[in-house]
């Protein structure tokens, strides 16, 4: 197997997990991408931002080999958009980026539910500030939602479960997953909006696509309680930020706290800079963790082995193929 490996994480032991099943392509910019990929059976890269329209191009030109792309994302937005070379598979990270990011939500959740950005402002004026009790919160005893209960989701609701909390899981279908905990309900995306009047908390963990960009929009926030929090650690545009925004400024929201914004970076004249009770990471969540190369590589060296033994490759992602116009340009799918 000749594999082509363009990541900036974990890339000596990812290229030390792809060794033993033969030659690894180390590429250190994209510009060198089409020589890289030129012949190789795979491609394994961790930035999904790079896969644009152009890149699907390069990969349609100059990787006719190629037949399996390994995303060390649990994204993968661009694949989807523009699509993937005929006659390839995609992979992503699965639940490789799953305990941080599930760290991390509960990390914001807390922080929104006990003020600390109302304690942090007192800290900067050098005031000791006990009028900040009355608008404390707990998680015990409290109902939160998770839209979207794949790893990540499960991860949060494991997490969650010494606080006191109540966890509702929201999925497509509504059933739990095979492996791992069960939240204490289990519930359809379809009974969403009458869940929403009944959640503490909402933390969105969802992929971004076509059915779930701005899937919290202006009327769902609006079903929330006006004491209720929201946390965001999927994509930016599963939530409408305008009026997430709005929401807040007019108090109709308790707090909200983003590791994910649209766009990214956040300009910084957009409003949710300075709206209360609010808290932006710069799209941090998953790391962190000194597990994770660990994590990223044993999947690669997984799926290299299953690859090369023919076998199905773990947490397969379907997406379009990359189609070509009698002129051999390639134009993304519609």
């Amino acid at each position: 197997m000749k594999a082509a490996l363009l990541t900036s994480i974990a890339r000596d032991s990812i290229a030390a997990s792809l060794a033993p099943f033969g030659d690894v392509r180390l590429v250190a910019d994209v510009q060198d991408l089409h020589q890289a990929i030129d012949g190789a059976d795979a491609l394994v890269m961790s930035n999904p931002g790079l896969y644009t329209a152009e890149f699907a191009d390069e990969l349609c030109r100059h990787g006719g080999a190629l037949k399996w792309i390994q995303f060390l994302s649990a994204g993968y937005d661009g694949a989807r958009l523009h699509g993937i070379p005929a006659g390839t598979v995609l992979t992503n990270a699965g639940e490789c980026w799953s305990p941080t990011v599930a760290e991390h939500a509960v990390m914001l959740l807390l922080a929104l539910v006990r003020r600390l950005t109302d304690c942090h402002q007192a800290q900067d004026e050098r005031r000791w500030d006990a009028g900040i009790r009355p608008r404390l919160s707990s998680l015990e005893g409290k109902t939160v939602t998770v839209l979207g209960f794949g790893s990540i989701g499960r991860d949060i609701a494991t997490r969650l479960r010494p606080f006191g909390a109540h966890v509702v899981g929201v999925t497509r279908s509504g059933k739990p997953a095979e492996a791992g905990p069960a939240p204490d309900r289990m519930a359809a995306v379809g009974e969403l909006d009458r869940l929403l009047p009944e959640s503490d908390a909402l933390i969105v963990t969802l992929p971004l696509s076509q059915e779930t960009r701005h899937i919290i929009d202006a009327d769902r926030l609006a079903r929330l309680p006006a004491h209720a929090v929201l946390v965001n650690v999927s994509r930016g545009g599963t939530v409408d930020g305008v009026a997430l925004a709005e929401a807040l400024k007019a108090g109709r929201l308790g707090g909200a706290a983003l590791d994910v914004t649209e766009p990214e970076p956040l300009p910084a004249t957009d409003p949710l800079w300075t709206t209360p009770n609010t808290i932006i990471t710069p799209h941090i969540a998953g790391f962190g963790s000194g597990a994770l190369d660990g994590r990223l590589a044993a999947l690669v060296a997984e799926n290299a082995s299953r690859f090369a033994a023919g076998r199905a490759l773990l947490h397969r992602v379907d997406v379009p193929v990359r189609p070509a116009t009698a002129g051999g340009q390639h134009r993304d799918p519609a």
